[in-house]
Protein backbone atom coordinates (compact mmCIF):
# COMPACT_ATOMS: atom_id res chain seq x y z
CA UNK A 1 0.00 0.00 0.00
CA UNK A 2 1.23 3.47 -0.87
CA UNK A 3 2.39 5.40 2.18
CA UNK A 4 1.15 8.98 2.39
CA UNK A 5 3.66 11.72 3.08
CA UNK A 6 3.51 13.12 6.60
CA UNK A 7 3.67 16.77 7.62
CA UNK A 8 7.08 16.10 9.17
CA UNK A 9 8.42 14.73 5.89
CA UNK A 10 7.15 17.77 3.99
CA UNK A 11 8.82 20.09 6.50
CA UNK A 12 12.17 18.32 6.23
CA UNK A 13 11.97 18.42 2.44
CA UNK A 14 11.04 22.11 2.43
CA UNK A 15 13.99 22.85 4.70
CA UNK A 16 16.26 21.07 2.22
CA UNK A 17 14.64 23.02 -0.62
CA UNK A 18 16.27 26.23 0.58
CA UNK A 19 19.70 24.63 0.73
CA UNK A 20 19.80 23.49 -2.90
CA UNK A 21 19.57 25.10 -6.31
CA UNK A 22 16.87 24.04 -8.74
CA UNK A 23 19.42 22.06 -10.73
CA UNK A 24 20.25 20.00 -7.64
CA UNK A 25 16.71 18.67 -7.26
CA UNK A 26 17.64 15.19 -8.50
CA UNK A 27 17.98 11.73 -7.05
CA UNK A 28 21.77 11.68 -7.48
CA UNK A 29 22.32 14.60 -5.11
CA UNK A 30 23.94 13.51 -1.85
CA UNK A 31 21.74 15.69 0.36
CA UNK A 32 18.65 14.31 -1.37
CA UNK A 33 19.88 10.78 -0.73
CA UNK A 34 20.63 11.52 2.93
CA UNK A 35 17.13 12.88 3.53
CA UNK A 36 15.55 9.97 1.66
CA UNK A 37 17.37 7.52 3.91
CA UNK A 38 16.37 9.40 7.06
CA UNK A 39 12.64 9.43 6.26
CA UNK A 40 12.49 6.06 4.52
CA UNK A 41 11.65 7.37 1.05
CA UNK A 42 13.22 6.77 -2.35
CA UNK A 43 15.70 9.31 -3.70
CA UNK A 44 13.38 9.97 -6.62
CA UNK A 45 10.37 10.71 -4.41
CA UNK A 46 12.32 13.31 -2.40
CA UNK A 47 13.59 14.92 -5.62
CA UNK A 48 10.00 15.03 -6.89
CA UNK A 49 8.79 16.77 -3.72
CA UNK A 50 11.52 19.38 -4.10
CA UNK A 51 10.25 20.05 -7.62
CA UNK A 52 6.70 20.27 -6.19
CA UNK A 53 7.89 23.03 -3.87
CA UNK A 54 9.49 24.79 -6.83
CA UNK A 55 6.00 25.04 -8.32
CA UNK A 56 5.02 27.10 -5.24
CA UNK A 57 7.99 29.46 -5.55
CA UNK A 58 7.26 32.91 -7.07
CA UNK A 59 10.96 33.30 -7.86
CA UNK A 60 10.94 30.32 -10.18
CA UNK A 61 7.57 31.30 -11.64
CA UNK A 62 9.03 34.66 -12.69
CA UNK A 63 11.86 32.79 -14.36
CA UNK A 64 9.39 30.67 -16.29
CA UNK A 65 10.23 27.53 -14.30
CA UNK A 66 7.07 25.65 -13.39
CA UNK A 67 8.52 22.84 -11.30
CA UNK A 68 6.13 19.93 -10.83
CA UNK A 69 2.67 21.34 -10.05
CA UNK A 70 1.12 17.90 -9.51
CA UNK A 71 1.84 18.01 -5.77
CA UNK A 72 1.00 21.68 -5.36
CA UNK A 73 -2.03 21.12 -3.13
CA UNK A 74 0.08 19.25 -0.57
CA UNK A 75 3.15 21.48 -0.69
CA UNK A 76 1.41 24.86 -0.80
CA UNK A 77 0.21 24.79 2.84
CA UNK A 78 3.77 24.13 4.03
CA UNK A 79 5.04 26.90 1.77
CA UNK A 80 2.44 29.34 3.10
CA UNK A 81 3.30 28.48 6.69
CA UNK A 82 7.08 28.66 6.51
CA UNK A 83 8.25 30.55 3.41
CA UNK A 84 8.23 33.85 5.29
CA UNK A 85 9.29 32.28 8.57
CA UNK A 86 12.51 30.46 7.80
CA UNK A 87 13.72 30.62 11.38
CA UNK A 88 10.68 28.65 12.52
CA UNK A 89 11.22 26.21 9.66
CA UNK A 90 14.82 25.60 10.74
CA UNK A 91 13.80 25.01 14.35
CA UNK A 92 11.02 22.62 13.41
CA UNK A 93 13.21 20.78 10.93
CA UNK A 94 15.97 20.34 13.52
CA UNK A 95 13.47 19.03 16.07
CA UNK A 96 12.11 16.47 13.61
CA UNK A 97 15.59 15.40 12.50
CA UNK A 98 16.72 14.92 16.09
CA UNK A 99 13.64 12.83 16.87
CA UNK A 100 14.08 10.63 13.80
CA UNK A 101 17.78 10.12 14.43
CA UNK A 102 17.04 9.30 18.06
CA UNK A 103 14.42 6.74 17.03
CA UNK A 104 16.79 5.11 14.54
CA UNK A 105 19.60 4.95 17.09
CA UNK A 106 17.25 3.49 19.68
CA UNK A 107 16.10 0.89 17.16
CA UNK A 108 19.70 -0.07 16.35
CA UNK A 109 20.56 -0.38 20.05
CA UNK A 110 17.36 -2.33 20.63
CA UNK A 111 18.14 -4.79 17.83
CA UNK A 112 21.60 -5.36 19.30
CA UNK A 113 20.04 -5.94 22.72
CA UNK A 114 17.47 -8.35 21.27
CA UNK A 115 20.13 -10.23 19.31
CA UNK A 116 22.07 -10.66 22.53
CA UNK A 117 18.99 -11.98 24.33
CA UNK A 118 18.29 -14.69 21.77
CA UNK A 119 21.71 -15.41 20.29
CA UNK A 120 23.24 -15.95 23.71
CA UNK A 121 20.71 -18.68 24.49
CA UNK A 122 20.34 -20.59 21.23
CA UNK A 123 21.32 -24.02 22.65
CA UNK A 124 18.95 -23.67 25.61
CA UNK A 125 16.08 -22.53 23.36
CA UNK A 126 16.60 -25.48 21.01
CA UNK A 127 16.72 -27.95 23.90
CA UNK A 128 13.56 -26.52 25.45
CA UNK A 129 11.65 -26.53 22.16
CA UNK A 130 12.61 -30.13 21.44
CA UNK A 131 11.67 -31.22 24.96
CA UNK A 132 8.29 -29.47 24.86
CA UNK A 133 7.32 -30.59 21.35
CA UNK A 134 7.46 -27.10 19.84
CA UNK A 135 6.98 -26.93 16.09
CA UNK A 136 7.64 -23.19 15.77
CA UNK A 137 8.41 -20.35 18.18
CA UNK A 138 8.00 -16.69 17.21
CA UNK A 139 8.75 -13.38 18.89
CA UNK A 140 6.50 -10.34 18.40
CA UNK A 141 5.39 -7.14 20.11
CA UNK A 142 7.57 -4.53 21.80
CA UNK A 143 10.64 -6.78 21.74
CA UNK A 144 11.04 -6.06 18.02
CA UNK A 145 10.31 -2.34 18.25
CA UNK A 146 12.04 0.67 19.77
CA UNK A 147 9.55 0.52 22.68
CA UNK A 148 11.36 -2.45 24.22
CA UNK A 149 13.44 -1.78 27.34
CA UNK A 150 15.07 -3.62 30.21
CA UNK A 151 11.74 -3.89 32.06
CA UNK A 152 9.64 -5.12 29.12
CA UNK A 153 8.08 -8.56 28.91
CA UNK A 154 8.92 -10.82 25.98
CA UNK A 155 5.93 -11.77 23.82
CA UNK A 156 6.19 -15.17 22.13
CA UNK A 157 3.87 -17.28 19.99
CA UNK A 158 4.26 -21.04 20.14
CA UNK A 159 2.93 -23.61 17.70
CA UNK A 160 3.05 -27.06 19.31
CA UNK A 161 3.22 -30.44 17.68
CA UNK A 162 0.51 -32.92 18.64
CA UNK A 163 0.31 -33.16 22.45
CA UNK A 164 -2.02 -35.29 24.55
CA UNK A 165 -4.66 -33.08 26.14
CA UNK A 166 -3.87 -34.43 29.58
CA UNK A 167 -0.25 -33.25 29.25
CA UNK A 168 -0.95 -29.93 27.57
CA UNK A 169 -1.15 -27.62 30.61
CA UNK A 170 1.99 -28.99 32.26
CA UNK A 171 3.87 -28.79 28.97
CA UNK A 172 2.73 -25.22 28.27
CA UNK A 173 3.51 -23.76 31.69
CA UNK A 174 6.80 -25.59 32.04
CA UNK A 175 7.90 -24.11 28.71
CA UNK A 176 6.79 -20.62 29.75
CA UNK A 177 8.57 -20.71 33.12
CA UNK A 178 11.71 -22.23 31.61
CA UNK A 179 11.86 -19.45 29.01
CA UNK A 180 11.49 -16.88 31.79
CA UNK A 181 14.44 -18.48 33.58
CA UNK A 182 16.53 -18.27 30.41
CA UNK A 183 15.69 -14.67 29.53
CA UNK A 184 15.55 -13.37 33.09
CA UNK A 185 12.24 -11.59 32.55
CA UNK A 186 8.50 -12.29 32.27
CA UNK A 187 7.39 -14.14 29.15
CA UNK A 188 3.88 -13.83 27.70
CA UNK A 189 3.44 -17.08 25.78
CA UNK A 190 0.60 -17.19 23.24
CA UNK A 191 -0.53 -20.49 21.77
CA UNK A 192 -0.90 -20.03 18.02
CA UNK A 193 -4.14 -21.96 17.61
CA UNK A 194 -5.76 -19.99 20.46
CA UNK A 195 -5.42 -16.62 18.68
CA UNK A 196 -8.87 -16.26 17.13
CA UNK A 197 -9.39 -12.49 17.08
CA UNK A 198 -8.77 -11.54 13.41
CA UNK A 199 -7.36 -8.09 14.21
CA UNK A 200 -4.99 -9.45 16.85
CA UNK A 201 -4.03 -12.28 14.50
CA UNK A 202 -3.17 -9.86 11.72
CA UNK A 203 -1.15 -7.60 14.03
CA UNK A 204 0.86 -10.54 15.31
CA UNK A 205 1.36 -12.13 11.88
CA UNK A 206 2.52 -8.82 10.41
CA UNK A 207 5.30 -8.40 12.96
CA UNK A 208 6.30 -11.81 14.31
CA UNK A 209 9.78 -13.19 13.70
CA UNK A 210 10.71 -16.87 13.79
CA UNK A 211 13.28 -17.86 16.41
CA UNK A 212 12.82 -21.65 16.28
CA UNK A 213 11.42 -24.09 13.75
Amino acid sequence: MRREWTREEFILTFDLYWKLTFGEFNQNNQKVQELAQLIGRTNGSVAMRLANFAACDPYHQKRGIKGLPGGLSKCQPIWDEFAENRESLCRESKRIRDELKGEKQALISNKQFINNIFNNHVPEIITLCERHKVKKLYVFGSVITNRFNNQSDIDLVVDFKEIDLIDYADNYFDLQYSLEDIFGRKVDLWEDKAIRNPILRKNIDDSKQLIYG
